[in-house]
């Protein structure tokens, strides 16, 4: 009886010994869950959040910083390349505009070398002038400003014109003698006197009346 209740004991020891032993070398299901879980989770926002973005940013700012220097340069050529072209080349434009603005220079300084008309008068009218008593000639422009401001009403067609420069191109042509030139100087200074127009502006350019080429003491 007491070997049988001692072997009950033994018997009892035993299998909670066992139960124990088995016990401690088998790991928690529920740490093994929760352990996997967190380092799972941890490592998946470290690649994708971090590492991911900041590849993904860098990599696009690099390609638009090269796009944006591209465009700069090819800009940058494109424009000096038509400026440098318009500028140095000229255009069609720009060159009829200096010629106009040529022309109306030298068309400026023209009339600013002209004698004035009461500059002219004073030559007739000086104590012996040799032009009043015919025996020198007016320039082209100091015989053309005076007749073209004395003898407008009676300019006789085809002699010597209704411009400043046809007049001064015609009377160049008259020879310089006492029945041409001369006379004709004398007669403009006659004609410069009160009332003597009529008379003697026909004088001047050759002819006797505005009417009768004949009859002229100046020819």
């Amino acid at each position: 009886m007491k070997i049988l209740s001692k072997l009950g004991l033994s018997v009892t020891l035993g299998l909670l010994a066992a139960a124990c032993s088995s016990n401690n070398n088998s790991p928690p299901a529920s740490t093994g869950t929760s352990s996997g879980s967190s380092a799972s989770g941890a490592g998946t926002g470290t690649s994708g959040g971090t590492g991911a973005t900041g590849t993904s940013s860098g990599a696009s700012g690099a390609a638009s910083g090269s796009a944006g220097a591209a465009t700069g340069a090819t800009s940058g050529t494109t424009s000096g390349a038509t400026s440098g072209t318009t500028t140095e080349g000229g255009s069609p434009e720009a060159s009829t505009t200096e010629e106009a603005s040529t022309t109306e220079e030298a068309s400026v300084e023209a009339a600013a070398t002209l004698p004035t008309v009461a500059s002219v008068q004073a030559l007739c009218t000086e104590t012996s002038s040799p032009y009043q008593a015919g025996s020198a000639e007016f320039t082209p422009q100091e015989f053309c400003v005076l007749f073209e401001s004395i003898c407008s009403a009676e300019i006789i067609q085809g002699v010597y014109g209704t411009t400043e420069s046809g007049c001064e191109t015609a009377f160049a042509a008259v020879p310089n003698t006492a029945v041409a030139g001369m006379c004709r100087t004398e007669h403009l200074c006659n004609a410069n006197q009160p009332n003597n127009a009529a008379t003697h502006c026909p004088h001047t350019q050759g002819w006797g009346t505005v009417t009768v080429k004949t009859g002229s003491p100046c020819q």
